[in-house]
């Protein structure tokens, strides 16, 4: 169209276009295994040690996003869409219970399973809505995103050993690189597809625990 204009008369020049530069290295930092279980300790001292009832239920719904994220792979917009009549507690054939949870999110909806240690998080959530007469039936009604950022400042790890800042979107990187870690002959397309990604989406870790 700018083509055209210029040779019809219609503008004097082409605007300028502004050189494309290297686009910097970002890659998404994530936990390892000994972070992750600092994290969660740092979380439960803060719970304890809140001033208040409003404070010590905030930090509360921060630690069960935590480990709903980290149990499931979803994303954070997933994770907030999410509804308690879109999860099930469900077996499987050793009879351990886990959590099915109908997904929609960029990749269309897909069932993803999240392991058994959520399942409490679940149901306690559910009894408190219930308890409450809470209308809505969104599991997580209260973004912690904030919240969450003061939790890794408070346990000196905002930043990650290369520089890279971590948010809550970083639970999601450091749930699916503890999968691979610890079911290392798990098929990756299993993983994929609970995460709703692909294959080659999946930033394989660094065998020192850094995001490649």
């Amino acid at each position: 169209i700018l083509k055209h204009a210029v040779e019809n008369s219609l503008t004097d020049a082409l605007p300028p276009i502004p050189r494309v530069g290297k686009i910097k290295n970002n890659p998404r930092p994530w936990l390892t295994k000994s972070e992750w279980q600092h994290l969660r300790h740092v979380a439960k001292q803060r719970i304890q040690a809140a001033p208040n009832r409003r404070t010590q239920s905030q930090r509360q719904d921060v630690f069960d996003a935590m480990e709903f994220m980290i149990a499931s792979m979803i994303r954070v917009d997933e994770m907030y869409a999410l509804r308690f009549s879109a999860c099930t507690v469900q077996n499987n054939s050793s009879g351990h219970e886990f959590l099915a949870c109908e997904i929609t999110g960029k990749q269309g909806t897909r069932t993803a399973i999240a392991k058994a240690a959520v399942v409490r998080v679940y149901r306690r959530r559910l009894a408190a809505a219930t308890a409450s007469g809470n209308q809505s039936d969104l599991m997580f009604p209260q973004k912690c995103r904030d919240a969450f950022r003061e939790l890794l400042k408070a346990a000196s790890l905002r930043v990650d050993r290369q520089g890279f800042t971590r948010n809550m979107k970083s639970l999601r990187a450091t749930s699916i690189s503890l999968f691979i870690l610890e079911q290392p002959e798990l098929n990756l397309q299993v993983i994929a597809r609970n995460a709703g990604t692909s294959v080659q989406m999946i930033d394989l870790p660094h065998p020192e625990g850094e995001a490649r």
